[in-house]
């Protein structure tokens, strides 16, 4: 989720909506469209409070609303994470219907939730330290989840990375020459050195999508991070894919050691949730598999939906340059991974000399 407004869109929620939220949860004042890739997303400001209202895409299953309100649920019911509480209705609904309205605007699922402070991670510039305690944060989201059971968890979900290996058309596809080399390397990689490991990974309910978009943060409050949001993307599947998503997105390579900070979200991680060695060799490859698989269903996703395409892609802009540099270094990463957890990696950052 982006906490942006979206300046193309208007701040009108759909027909109707308003009149629900005063209805069902008595709540009424000022809206702001966010960005989002699917849903449509809201910020309300009521009078004393501000709330995050989300109406799903028309297709959408109940039971899949339910995954993400029930995970949430139990994340604050068992944990003191920093995440949405959710607003039940004036009946003690944890969501509520949004009738149809003509043929233009089909019934879909609405659910509220308090609107957590702070801003995303990608509008911050961490040190290693802060970098260290999101990984933390995403190890304690991840153990208290082991937890976590739903009949919807095994859903398959397009952005599983382990369904990279259905998007080699889109690979094959891309119209830049060297795009499409360093899409065909990345898979080869993946598929020689991840997928023969993936019937050992551990698995359980895992966020999906735990993105610098998606961690909420402020530099002037003592744990640093404020928010964990958007659990849209929640389902069963290996830890170390979850960690490795985390990893793609702090890839950066403007940086002398692309993997910097990825590094240190890992060590966090590792102190909270550890891996054996044989998974955590796989993170690298991982990493870079998952900003591929971002490239092309960005790509495929804006020439599809032109009305967000210009959200898609912001989320995607510099994962080839990414790819390419991660691909340069990712013998020394992998390297590197595969001791995290060691003393002596625990106590050195990634790039430092011995």
């Amino acid at each position: 989720m982006d906490r942006e407004l979206n300046v193309e869109d208007t701040a009108h929620p759909p027909t109707g909506l308003a009149a629900l939220l005063a209805r069902e949860y008595g709540l009424e004042g000022a809206w702001d469209r966010l960005g989002s890739e699917r849903d449509d997303t809201f910020r309300l400001r009521a009078a004393d409070e501000a709330f995050l209202v989300k109406v799903s895409p028309p297709a959408e299953p109940f039971e899949s609303i339910d995954l993400q309100i029930s995970a949430i649920t139990h994340l604050a019911r068992t944990t003191c994470l920093p995440v949405p509480r959710i607003r039940r209705t004036l009946g003690r609904a944890p969501a509520t219907i949004l009738p149809a309205a003509g043929d233009d605007q089909p019934a879909r699922i609405v659910h509220v939730m308090r609107f957590l402070p702070g801003s995303d991670l990608a509008s911050h510039r961490m040190t290693f330290g802060q970098a260290e305690r999101v990984g933390e944060v995403h190890g304690e989201v991840t153990r208290a989840l082991a937890r976590f059971h739903h009949t919807r968890e095994r859903r398959r979900l397009i952005w599983d990375l382990a369904e990279l290996p259905a998007l080699a058309e889109l690979a094959d596809g891309l119209a830049d020459r060297a795009h499409r080399e360093l899409a065909r390397r990345v898979m080869r990689c993946f598929e020689c050195t991840v997928m023969p490991l993936a019937n050992e990974f551990a698995r359980q309910v895992v966020h999906g999508d735990f993105s610098v978009y998606n961690v909420l943060a402020d530099p002037s409050t003592p744990g640093f991070v404020t928010g964990v949001v958007d659990f849209g993307d929640l389902h069963h599947g290996p830890v170390v894919f979850d960690l490795a998503i985390a990893l793609s997105n702090l890839l950066d390579h403007r940086m002398a050691d692309p993997w910097s900070a990825g590094a240190r979200h890992v060590t966090g991680f590792l102190k909270v949730r550890p891996l054996p060695r044989h998974h955590r060799e796989a993170l690298a490859v991982a990493a870079v598999a998952r900003s591929l698989q971002r490239a092309l269903l960005s790509e495929s996703r804006a020439q599809n939906d032109p009305v967000r395409a210009e959200y898609v892609l912001g989320h995607a802009r510099s994962d080839w340059p990414n790819i390419e540099a991660g691909l340069e270094t990712i013998e020394i990463a992998t390297a590197h991974f595969s001791n995290a957890g060691s003393r002596e990696c625990r106590t050195q950052s990634y790039g430092e000399s011995r």
